[in-house]
């Protein structure tokens, strides 16, 4: 009688397989790569509304001044310093300032600037203009009278 023969052990085993032929391996690629795409989707919305946050806040710098060129005309600075009052309410900003065109602070919802002069940035001339000063956000934009004709400027601080 012959003896039985035992199966080659390379047969009993599965041949390796490369990495990226394993299950988990494809698997475990397609949750990175989601992943990856969705930080990156939020990351270019986060910019994008920040963009858009912005845009916002420079146009309401510019309505504002355009709103407060009688006061700044007349030199009624009670009512130039009650719009200061009003506008910092109803627009949640932390200071909102009016300078005449010298840079001498008019009216401020900030008791502190009242009398003191401020050095409004010259291409808040033409455009609002965004700087960062004392560690705030602050808007500047010119009210003009005319196209160029700089009769004060506005200073709101969020």
């Amino acid at each position: 009688m012959e003896p039985e023969t035992k199966p080659e052990i390379a047969a009993v085993v599965p041949a390796k397989t490369p990495w990226m032929a394993r299950k988990e391996a494809r698997w475990t690629m397609v949750a990175i790569t989601l992943i990856a795409l969705m930080g990156l989707i939020i990351f270019a919305g986060d910019v994008r509304r920040r963009g858009e946050v912005r845009a916002e806040k420079i146009r309401a710098t510019q309505s504002i001044a355009a709103a407060l060129l009688s006061e700044v005309l007349n030199r009624k600075d009670f009512r130039a310093q009650r719009a200061c009052d009003q506008i910092q309410s109803a627009g949640g900003y932390a200071s909102v300032t009016i300078t005449e065109a010298g840079g001498k602070v008019i009216a401020s919802s900030d008791k502190n600037l009242l009398g003191k002069s401020l050095t409004p940035p010259k291409e808040a001339l033409t455009k609002a203009e965004e700087r960062t000063e004392d560690g705030v956000q602050a808007f500047w934009k010119a009210i003009v009278l005319g196209t160029d004709n700089p009769v004060g400027y506005v200073r709101l601080v969020h």
